[in-house]
């Protein structure tokens, strides 16, 4: 029979805007203030979690899921991964942790994600021995330019393709924005107190439909 795996406790930073109230703060910082609270709400010990795992997408490279590791205090013996799969990669962080434990091959698994959009480091491509003037603004998703297209195109594409009309989008995003509104106090329970920024997410507004469509 299967292990099952279990949710036991979870956290998360404020969602920030661009150069806002978080601009000065590390991913490594933004992942140990998370873990930190996910294992005190836990109740369990760092010495019996067998592994680190984050998703990151525009982080500085190298090993995020092992440099938060270190930051909390966790065993040198738990390596700490880090997984890029642009933007689903929290959510696989959190899949492969489950496979990790149903398999037995871990019992105990810190799992989540981290980034800092105001942080992203410029990167600069090398040919012919010396480095492009200019960074790039991402990595490519395709090997086909044509096929790569900017994140709105591509959502207009894709909203064209399914039906989606922009009325059924604001209608979403109003609900959605009216719902965080709404459980402000249970919101505020699962962010992590951080240097005396305010435990909310500051992108939240009374939104209508009205100022969707302007």
């Amino acid at each position: 029979m299967a292990t099952e795996a279990f949710m036991i406790a979870a956290a998360r930073t404020p969602v920030a805007p661009r150069n806002g109230n978080l601009k000065d703060v590390d991913i490594y910082t933004l992942g140990e203030n998370a873990g930190s609270t996910c294992i005190a709400k836990a109740g369990i010990k760092h010495s019996i979690i067998d592994e680190l795992i984050v998703g990151n997408v525009l982080g500085p490279g190298g090993n995020p899921g092992r440099v938060i590791s270190l930051q909390l205090g966790l065993p040198k013996a738990v390596p700490g991964i880090t997984i890029d799969r642009q933007c689903s990669s929290g959510l696989d962080a959190i899949l492969l942790a489950k496979s990790l434990i149903t398999s037995n091959a871990a019992e105990v698994v810190l799992v989540g994600g981290v980034e800092s959009y105001t942080q992203r480091p410029g990167i600069f491509l090398r040919k012919d021995g010396k480095y492009e003037q200019n960074p790039i603004d991402q990595a490519p998703f395709t090997p086909w330019a044509e096929k790569d297209p900017d994140m709105t195109k591509a959502a207009n594409s894709l909203a064209a393709r399914y039906s989606i009309s922009r009325e059924c989008q604001d209608q979403w995003a109003v609900e959605s924005h009216r719902k965080a509104r709404a459980n402000v106090e249970r919101i505020k329970e699962e962010i992590v107190p951080f240097q005396n920024i305010a435990r909310k997410d500051q992108f939240t507004r009374n939104l209508t439909m009205d100022t969707c469509q302007r």
